[in-house]
């Protein structure tokens, strides 16, 4: 375990550490595997939260999050790239790219191209939440 965790109190998650505030930042948040491997998050309460509710799965905890960050996103009119997804959620975008495409096999989750601004200018491709992964955030 790092050094610099020594004085944080952690959280066990299944196989994972959790530490908050992290580099003497409240709103960082690290998870370290036993095999010494390691994500931050930055400004990632929701994240965190939904993660200590699903202590028993934590893949499903990252699917609710991404989903909830969908949903949010959907509620303003916007779809989410992976940029904006890992802004949202604190994750990295490999994570998100391998977790966005189970969403999208299981129609939870939709891919959109070409993609316009507000100020007319293209935005690309992006993913919203489909009113199975609506539900799916319900249940």
């Amino acid at each position: 375990m790092p050094d610099q965790f020594d004085n944080l109190t952690a959280e066990k998650l299944e196989r994972w550490d959790l530490y908050e505030g992290v580099w003497d930042n409240p709103a960082c948040w690290m998870m370290v595997s036993e095999d010494g491997d390691y994500v931050q998050f930055e400004d990632a309460k929701a994240l965190i939260d939904t993660l200590r509710a699903e202590r028993d799965d934590p893949i499903l905890a990252l699917r609710r999050a991404i989903l909830a960050a969908l949903a949010e996103a959907a509620d303003a009119e916007m779809c989410l790239n992976l940029f904006g997804l890992s802004s949202r959620t604190g994750l990295p975008r490999e994570t998100l790219r391998g977790i966005v495409t189970d969403l999208r096999a299981e129609d939870l989750a939709a891919h959109h191209k070409g993609l316009w601004s507000e100020d007319g200018t293209p935005a690309g491709a992006g993913y919203s939440i489909t009113d199975n992964g609506r539900e799916q955030l319900r249940s």
